[in-house]
């Protein structure tokens, strides 16, 4: 259990950096295992929502100026 706990901590902290960083796949990648770990966890639940989003977003915007240049 103490081993579960501390393995949460590592993969959330480890998730607020990449968002922080906007490497934002790392970031899913990291706050998905902490969600896993511990599902019931607000704030995991809260950053691995913000991270699907942002990565998301910036999908997007890439694909809208990769867009722009094929013109």
């Amino acid at each position: 259990q103490k081993h579960r706990l501390t393995q949460f901590q590592s993969f959330l902290a480890t998730g607020k950096s990449a968002l922080a960083a906007k490497q934002y796949a790392n970031a899913v990648k990291a706050l998905a295992s902490a969600t896993t770990l511990v599902p019931d966890d607000k704030e995991a639940q809260q950053l691995f929502r913000q991270a699907q989003s942002e990565q998301r977003e910036a999908e997007e915007t890439v694909h809208r100026e990769q867009d722009l240049v094929d013109l």
